[in-house]
């Protein structure tokens, strides 16, 4: 049970769950009629001859479907049993459709749908043969809507997989498909009232299915991070009937997400409050039109729910934007007045974090995890850039306990990492909150959904200074001699990937740059030297501090004393101090040695070839 009272949904692990995985699937799940049917409906599909006919092997894919609950499937990738489908028997789309609307139970029907829904919405299969999947099963799902014998509590799930498998209804059309098209859509918005479950995640879920996020928060570089982002892939079902109250044909994410946190609030005040905060927070990030953001917050001063004045507080202190504080400060007032408190939330204990050195570009990873009532493990990642703050935010539920290996495994050893406590990562995050102060841009508006993750505290901007007495620099005699030898930190991964990539490099090296026989790029001595003096020694100050930043995370970790950190400390004080010219330093020489032939390989990659 959450703090407010709300059921904590189980893990989803396979279809014939309690909760099927797609939009509307809890309509294809119709309570059959006591004592015979209801007046106004239809019979039971498999009672009488389908309208629709059955395609040829539909029956072989049924029998495909009751595996699904195996470990093959429930453990594999979403998309494992329909490319095993494509490759033995074609294409299935034809075949699905059938079974998601005349399938012998819900269970089978909820199956069939989701596999056209990871098909064809999720693009996990490639563009082709999603085209080709949707094609297929697109006529299929508008013949049966257009059949009276079919429930039109089935006729409700198919319509969102039919809009997903790129077909178009208006909403005339829609209506004239169904004998009751209201009651059918009170109906499962009854069950949702029952069921749908209040957490940060049914949160998430919503706004990734309206598409005002981004539903896989997994980088470019192959399928490591790609599992290790693996947030739950697809919407919560039974958020169907607010979508329907949401949906407009044209509407932009952000005008569906607020219609739906709008509809959600209704009903589900405290899903709704998040839902709203997010629009909110998320419509500031994009420098949108005020009109949301007044919307939204008008919306949540109405809320009778301590969510909601809790969603409110955070948005009074939400960094980079004086006019979203200062409208949400009105109404928070006006809760304060109704004697409302302040509830965030519920969150899973905190376990343990692991906090990486800053790359080339001051990027560097948050890694926090979350002990779940069922033993299971949330986790939470926070990306921060030393010129930016919060740069994206995302999380893993339930299913976390490998994402730590393999985000260390993505990183290689160019980062290192040490184990961070939750104060620590207040800390970061308060320097993060005053670049976006400084710099008044707000952070991602997806990070209002995480921030109770963070602890009930306010996050109070301000710079940190690392922590480096492990090093007892204090005790080092200062003298030019300290820089003697520093050109060997280019091999350390944590210290040689810091070379200068600033806009003016990348310039500097496309006008003056050259090529070698082998086609690395390099510089001419004296435009080298230019670059030295005059380049790099621009970003001193930025390399002073992700040094430090490196050297701080190498001391939590308990790797000080190791030889290469004993030079990056002496190269700190060198260049922190001025103890030797800059374009002097061994180090900062090497480095911008090996930056040159580095920008000359990225402009090539962009187009821009070195003569």
């Amino acid at each position: 049970m959450d703090r407010e009272g709300s059921p904590r949904r189980p893990p989803l692990r396979h279809p014939g769950t309690e909760r099927p995985p797609y939009p509307g699937a809890a309509a294809a799940a119709p309570r059959p009629p006591r004592g015979g049917a209801a007046a106004g409906s239809s019979p039971a599909p498999g009672s009488g001859c389908p309208a629709v006919r059955r395609p040829a092997r539909t029956a072989e894919v049924a029998e495909r479907l009751r595996a699904l609950g195996r470990p093959r499937y429930a453990d594999g990738p979403p998309d494992l049993m329909l490319r095993e489908l494509f490759d033995g028997l074609g294409n299935p789309g034809r075949q699905l459709a059938w079974l998601a609307a005349y399938g012998a139970g819900p269970e089978q029907r909820q199956s069939a749908a989701m596999l056209l829904y990871i098909g064809c919405g999720e693009g996990a299969l490639g563009a082709l043969r999603a085209q080709r999947l949707a094609r297929a099963a697109r006529p299929v799902l508008q013949a049966a809507l257009g059949d009276p014998e079919l429930l039109d509590d089935v006729k409700l799930a198919l319509a969102p997989l039919l809009l997903v498998c790129g077909g178009q209804l208006r909403e005339d059309q829609l209506r004239s498909c169904f004998r009751d098209f209201d009651a059918a859509c009170a109906r499962l918005r009854e069950r949702a009232r029952e069921e749908l479950t209040e957490d940060v995640e049914t949160a998430e879920r919503c706004l990734v299915s309206v598409g005002l996020l981004a539903r896989e928060r997994a980088r470019e570089d192959g399928d490591a991070e790609r599992a290790a982002a693996g947030c739950a892939l697809l919407p919560p079902p039974l958020a169907a009937p607010y979508q329907a109250a949401a949906f407009a044909p044209g509407a932009e994410p952000l005008e569906e997400a607020l219609a739906l946190g709008i509809a959600l609030a209704e009903d589900k005040p405290r899903l709704g409050a998040l839902v709203l905060g997010t629009v909110a927070a998320e419509a500031a990030a994009r420098r949108c039109q005020r009109q949301p953001i007044e919307l939204a917050l008008e919306q949540l001063g109405a809320l009778a729910s301590g969510r909601a004045a809790w969603v409110l507080e955070e948005l009074c202190r939400w960094p980079g934007d004086l006019e979203l504080q200062l409208r949400a400060s009105h109404e928070l007032a006006a809760c304060r007045r109704r004697g409302l408190p302040s509830r965030p939330p519920r969150t899973g204990e905190f376990s343990h974090g692991w906090v990486s050195g800053v790359d080339g570009a001051g990027a560097r990873h948050l890694q926090l995890y979350f002990r779940t009532d069922e033993g299971e493990l949330d986790g939470l990642v926070l990306l921060l850039e030393d010129t930016v703050g919060l740069a994206d935010a995302w999380a893993v539920w339930r299913e976390a306990a490998g994402l730590e290996q393999l985000l260390r495994a993505a990183a290689g050893e160019a980062l290192g990492f040490a184990p961070c406590t939750l104060e620590l990562a207040r800390e970061l995050l308060a320097e993060a909150w005053w670049l976006h102060h400084e710099r008044d841009a707000p952070p991602p508006g997806r990070f209002l959904l995480y921030r109770p993750y963070l602890g009930p505290e306010p996050v109070r901007p301000g710079r940190r200074r690392p922590q480096l007495g492990a090093y007892l620099l204090e005790s080092w005699v200062r003298g030019p001699e300290l820089a003697e030898g520093s050109e060997a930190l280019c091999e350390h991964p944590v210290y040689g990937a810091l070379w200068c990539g600033s806009g003016e490099a990348y310039e500097f090296v496309a006008r003056w740059g050259r090529r070698d026989p082998h086609g690395v790029t390099y510089l001419p001595e004296r435009a080298f030297e230019t670059f030295v003096r005059e380049i790099a020694a621009a970003e001193r100050e930025v390399l002073v501090r992700r040094l430090a930043a490196n050297l701080e995370v190498e001391a939590w970790a308990g790797r000080a004393r190791r030889p290469a950190n004993r030079i990056a400390a002496r190269t700190y004080l060198v260049l922190a101090e001025r103890l030797v010219p800059f374009y002097r330093v061994p180090y900062v020489r090497e480095l911008c040695r090996r930056a040159v032939p580095a920008i000359g390989a990225e402009l090539r990659r962009r187009g821009r070839g070195v003569p």
